[in-house]
């Protein structure tokens, strides 16, 4: 990538980052009048889905967004440059030719100097975003230096206890007292830690409940957590000042966030409002309190205050934050996978032509389409002038598209030489000599991109610039060298024969041949595929749409209805697949999708119900309709295991153990089952339990560590060696089962 790539890269990141942190301060102030946990979750979002925005850029796949026209395929759908210059016609090898338009000395220069700009920036970006890193990283040692070196505070650890209960609270804090910090600090994220100030002997029983009220309400939110997030994210986008406007707003929000749950527990703000100034009176700022949550800042304290004497909302985040919060993820998702490419040129021409020739073109769509066309070229240029692009390769592309091709091929030979996109040109230069009929310089050209690294068999099909070489042998024989063309049934023979051990091959090979009409080999495919994975329902679906297609309904049927047994929860995909539509008419059909509503999950979460009491509600009327169509359905393993879900989400522990009990008798996911017993008796607090049922859960295939590690159900396993012993356990048979 050269310096002109460089910075045409980095003004696009720069220009989506902006507009995603526009969007966030929009949203801030739309809900200025929101609960402070709403604010926080919309400025966390914006600042993560800044920091992650880099990272999908290169690592999602693009989605093309068609914007310019040409003529040609993506290779040659670069973005115009300014209009070169008349050039004269040059004879038969490029290689001896004048420059075109500019001396070499000056498109040296100008290189040399673009070079060096983009270099003196990231240098200054890198030296920057690297302190304020490392003053992030010196604040976190610093932290953990007072919290190793602080003595436990014993003395109010039953004080923690009765305000953990009143949040709700079931993580284990860590309290502790040190003489170094001047006001209650908070940090961490999987063993927090709360310190509390020397002056903390002193302090009235009163004030010390609301002093850990406040601090453990962090804990219960994971402030920490998004005050890291956030500020790696202000640290990577230091030259940015949106991104300090949303910090500031994270930090803030999480503060009243936090005093709102303090109000929330029956305290009263007036008086917790006099302890907050009183507190903020004794304030040093130490380094520590740059990676932590202290209680007090003078700069928040002001609007905390106002905040506290005004009778508004203290509920959680509301669904209209979690809605514009996942319309920022949306968003960044969105602004990180879209490529501008270029459109077919032929529609272009065409809406010219309409443009011209009608005598009342204003509302043509053809003449519209016109008329953005030409104004997307004046865009493309300025960008591409402000990065540089005015090279040899891009005057290459304007005289392919414009049907110059010996002066295309001198341009990207020049392009050649000074050693940029050389396997574009060389690919761009086989294409030119295809156009002008020479087919031995065109397989000489092919064979050096081939040489060079770019991927020939994603053309070969269907680039019409190589039109006039098809009827060739050579050119038959080079698709054979590349396998264009292989079809997906010899793929699929070839992986019947390998028969890799891995799922994804399998429902990736089946997609393949679904797309192709290869049904009987799909069904197959996605049959292999639900063999090898621990949560076959997907494929198990995918199989009955195979067989749909290839029109076996009872079959499709007969393998709907397992998918739906096997945990299929999506029964709005089934009202319109397509690939099912064979079976939409059949009496069976609406009975299975009767009992996909049925068995259906409450949408609690991301995309659903938030509220505690929301999600209880509908925990507890899922557990209704399970029950029921357990009753109806007594042999019905997948009723039996959504009915110790939502009975151990409420809480009951009995009852979720006898339905995952009788899950097991019908044979249904038996480690899983096995599983969620074990979060049962964690939560029970029988250890031994709980420990067998996950040793037997690990060897009857469940497998996934990082849910042992995360899930909140078996917190009350974390201090015994047995847990890390299972985490050890299960990580091995998972490599074992993908071969590792």
């Amino acid at each position: 990538m050269n310096a002109g790539d460089l910075l045409e890269t980095a003004l696009s990141l720069g220009a989506r980052v902006t507009l995603l942190l526009a969007l966030t301060g929009l949203a801030l102030f739309a809900l200025r009048r929101a609960t402070a946990s709403t604010r926080h979750l919309v400025a966390v979002a914006g600042l993560a889905g800044a920091l992650a925005l880099p990272l999908m850029s290169g690592a999602l796949p693009g989605l093309q967004l068609p914007v310019l026209p040409a003529k040609h395929l993506s290779m040659k759908a670069e973005l115009a440059s300014p209009q070169a210059a008349p050039l004269p016609a040059p004879p038969p090898a490029f290689a001896a030719l004048e420059p075109l338009a500019r001396p070499h000395f000056f498109e040296r220069a100008r290189r040399t100097l673009q070079l060096a700009v983009v270099a003196w920036a990231a240098g200054a970006w890198a030296l920057m975003a690297a302190l304020l890193t490392l003053r992030l990283g010196a604040g976190m040692l610093r932290f953990s230096r007072i919290a190793q070196a602080a003595a436990p505070d014993t003395e109010a650890m039953a004080e923690v206890a009765r305000c953990s209960a009143v949040l709700r609270l079931r993580r284990l804090v860590r309290l502790v007292r040190s003489e170094q910090v001047s006001v209650p600090m908070t940090a961490g994220a999987f063993e927090p830690v709360v310190v509390l100030p020397g002056a903390a002997r002193a302090w009235t029983p009163e004030r010390r409940r609301l002093v850990l009220l406040h601090e453990l309400a962090h804990v219960k939110r994971l402030d920490w957590l998004s005050l890291l997030v956030s500020e790696v994210a202000a640290a990577v986008w230091w030259f940015h000042p949106l991104a300090w406007v949303a910090l500031r707003s994270a930090r803030l929000e999480a503060e009243k966030a936090a005093d709102d749950l303090v109000l929330s527990a029956g305290e009263k703000p007036s008086v917790y409002a006099r302890h907050l100034v009183e507190i903020a009176r004794s304030l040093r700022t130490p380094l520590a309190a740059v990676a932590a949550m202290p209680m007090a800042r003078s700069s928040d304290l002001e609007g905390r205050l106002r905040a506290l004497l005004d009778q508004r909302s203290r509920t959680p985040a509301s669904a209209s934050g979690r809605v514009l919060c996942a319309g920022l993820a949306g968003a960044a998702l969105a602004l990180a996978v879209v490529r501008p490419i270029v459109a077919a040129e032929p529609d272009v021409q065409l809406a010219s032509k309409a443009s011209a020739d009608s005598p009342n073109s204003e509302g043509d769509p053809s003449a519209v389409k016109s008329r953005f066309a030409g104004m997307a070229n004046k865009l493309a240029s300025i960008a591409h002038e402000i990065a540089g692009e005015d090279d040899w390769y891009s005057r290459g592309m304007q005289l392919h598209r414009k049907g110059n091709y010996r002066q295309a091929i001198e341009a990207f030979g020049k392009a050649i030489e000074e050693g940029r996109r050389e396997q574009a040109a060389s690919y761009n230069i086989a294409c030119g000599y295809a156009r002008l009929g020479d087919s031995d310089r065109a397989f000489e050209w092919l064979e050096k991109a081939l040489e060079s690294g770019f991927e020939l068999e994603k053309y070969l099909g269907h680039d019409d610039d190589l039109d006039s070489l098809r009827g060739d042998a050579r050119f038959k024989e080079l698709r054979a060298r590349l396998g264009v063309g292989r079809s997906e049934a010899a793929r699929f023979d070839a992986m019947m024969e390998r028969q890799p051990r891995s799922a994804d091959p399998w429902s990736s090979i089946g997609k393949d041949l679904l797309r192709v009409g290869e049904y009987h080999r799909a069904a197959r495919a996605f049959q292999e595929a639900a063999r090898r994975s621990s949560k076959p329902a997907s494929s198990i679906y995918n199989t009955a749409c195979a067989l749909a297609r290839k029109g076996d309904n009872r079959a499709a049927l007969d393998s709907l209805e397992q998918a739906l047994e096997s945990g299929f929860d999506d029964p709005g995909l089934m009202a319109r697949d397509d690939d099912l539509g064979s079976l939409h008419g059949e009496p069976r059909f609406a009975e299975l999708q009767q009992m996909a509503e049925q068995l259906t999950m409450p949408k609690v979460g991301f995309v659903g119900i938030w509220s505690r009491a929301g999600a209880a509600d509908a925990w507890r009327e899922a557990a209704q309709r399970y029950e029921a169509f357990g009753r109806r359905h007594r042999s019905s393993g997948r009723a039996q295991y959504a009915l110790g879900l939502a009975r151990l989400q409420l809480d009951e522990f009995d009852a979720a153990s006898r339905a995952f009990s009788r899950a097991l008798e019908l044979g249904y996911r038996r480690g899983s089952a096995l599983y969620n017993l074990a979060c049962v008796e964690a939560r029970r607090g029988d250890k031994n339990e709980a420990f067998r049922y996950l040793d037997e859960a690990i060897e009857a295939g469940f497998d996934a560590a990082a849910q042992i590690r995360s899930d909140d159900d078996l917190d009350n396993l974390r201090g015994d060696p047995r847990y890390a012993q299972a985490i050890r356990k299960a990580d091995a048979k998972a490599h074992e089962k993908i071969g590792l």
